[in-house]
């Protein structure tokens, strides 16, 4: 959970399950059941089908997105359904299409099912199924057609090409045809081109807020082409929800700055105004979020109280995997005081590298030592019990909500009251989501347990052996530096048994 990537996907989906789905009309949207299924799947040649569960909180917030979809693509595809299937309450359907969780969506051409996989909101949906239902990006040829499609969806991308054989129109016609959540148009008519103030061979990127539209300067590539897609189709700030998610860090920048704010206090509105004009600034460099306070979530995912809102996070990430790293800016009370100039002092303090990555922690308990002999790890004890090198060190990277690792309580406490007289083993645990471990050590899953074996300069392993108390006490025993011996005692079968 240390990366970016997966820790936001966690904290989307918490999102998700926390939000129910507000009065929706689903008119348009077909409800199917074991009899009338196989009819409706003859009756639409091209037919998207949810397969969802009443309680599950991902498939409510899906909802609106998909009925809104389905009333689109009903006026502009009347031959295409959009329709729904209960597969808690029909299980035989699911399981007939292998169905194993909620909501799966499956897309259905002349009754040969295949995955859908396009996006989650309404855009996303339509933009998936009309590439589908004709060429990647649609044909514009009159100015009227040029009006209305530029300002269908939030994002249109155009493309101006008087010669549609051109190696430039084939480019952007081959990246269409892979940007399924992005809407594409083309003209070759000279009418339209002049009509949009547009150059022959140039391509512009229509969006409904900020300046309306971006034209893009570089080479008719796929890949720069493509990432300056996936930059300016962001508002120079973007409000964090489980529909903007994706976007937001998908996006080739990954460097984010992010304003905790309350939309309901003039403070932090007046605080939030100074950060829009930074973020825009700094567009193109950094991806400009704001998160409101009742995204509990991610508030304790930066370890952010609501009375801090406002206050102000940068947060990188490699390009592939490794370390998310958080940056701390202005607070409540230096937002307060001046937002403008400490926003700007910050941001440009992180440019020249000389902010110091946040460290996340909880306080340091009274007691290191709980009474089952397992040592508790906060962010800011950790180098110092861990990297002690006289130390060989086991510790559990947990998450409160986990099941595995609540599973594994009984067996980790019987460890440390076994190595509890053993002074140069130490049995620790770490609450990963509360606490940050050290940049190099990358939680991917819970529990994640590592061992640091009694030397200078340490270098974690990854714990390899069976989670039962005799293959923890193998594992250390094999791997230690320093020697040692555990007190003589009569294993039970209850010891034994697996996690």
């Amino acid at each position: 959970l240390r990366t970016w990537s997966l820790g936001l996907l966690v904290l989307a989906g918490a999102l998700a399950l926390a939000a129910g789905a507000d009065e929706v009309d689903e008119k348009d949207v077909l409800v199917l059941t074991p009899a009338n299924f196989d009819d409706t799947v003859k009756k639409y040649p091209k037919l998207l089908v949810e397969f969802y569960a009443p309680w599950c909180g991902h498939c409510k917030q899906l909802t609106p997105h998909y009925a809104k979809a389905a009333t689109a693509l009903k006026k502009a595809h009347p031959e295409v359904g959009l329709a729904k299937v209960d597969a808690d309450a029909h299980k035989s359907l699911g399981e007939k299409f292998g169905v194993q969780g909620f909501p799966t969506l499956k897309w259905f051409v002349d009754g040969e099912a295949s995955e859908y996989s396009g996006g989650r909101t309404e855009d996303t949906i339509v933009s998936w199924i009309k590439k589908r239902m004709g060429p990647p990006a649609k044909e514009i040829s009159t100015k009227d057609d040029h009006d209305t499609h530029t300002v269908s969806v939030q994002v249109v991308v155009m493309g101006y090409f008087t010669d549609k054989e051109s190696k430039d129109a084939q480019t952007f016609l081959k990246l269409a045809q892979d940007m399924d959540e992005v809407e594409f148009g083309i003209s070759h008519a000279a009418e339209v081109h002049t009509h949009a103030g547009a150059k022959d061979n140039s391509i512009v990127l229509y969006k409904k807020f900020d300046e309306g539209k971006a034209v893009y300067d570089g080479e008719i590539k796929k890949k720069p082409l493509k990432d300056w897609i996936l930059m300016n189709q962001l508002a120079y700030v973007t409000e964090f929800d489980q529909d903007t998610s994706s976007k937001i860090f998908g996006s080739p920048i990954k460097t984010q700055i992010l304003f905790f704010g309350d939309k309901t206090d003039d403070k932090s509105k007046a605080a939030k105004t100074a950060f829009d004009e930074v973020a825009k600034e700094n567009y193109g460099k950094m991806v400009g979020v704001y998160v409101n306070k009742d995204k509990n979530n991610v508030l304790e995912f930066f370890g952010v109280e609501a009375a801090d809102v406002p206050c102000v996070f940068v947060v990188t990430s490699p390009e592939k995997g490794g370390s998310m790293k958080k940056y701390k800016g202005p607070s409540k009370e230096e937002l307060s005081a001046g937002a403008s100039e400490s926003l700007k002092k910050f941001v440009t303090d992180y440019h020249a590298g000389s902010i110091s990555p946040h460290v996340k922690s909880e306080k340091r308990p009274a007691s290191d030592v709980d009474s089952k002999g397992v040592t508790t790890l906060v962010g800011t004890s950790f180098d110092e019990i861990v990297m002690d090198e006289n130390k060989d060190v086991l510790v559990e990277f947990y998450a409160p909500w986990c099941g595995h690792c609540k599973q594994l309580v009984p067996i980790y406490d019987k460890l440390g009251k076994a190595f509890e007289s053993v002074e140069s083993v130490v049995i620790a645990k770490m609450d990963a989501t509360a606490n940050d471990p050290p940049e190099e050590i990358n939680v991917q899953g819970f529990p994640t347990i590592k061992f640091f074996p009694a030397m200078k300069n340490k270098v974690p392993q990854d714990f390899e052996g069976e989670r039962t108390l005799k293959g923890f006490k193998k594992f250390i025993k094999k791997n230690a530096k320093v020697p040692f011996e555990l007190p003589k005692k009569k294993k039970s079968k209850k010891d034994e048994e697996d996690v």
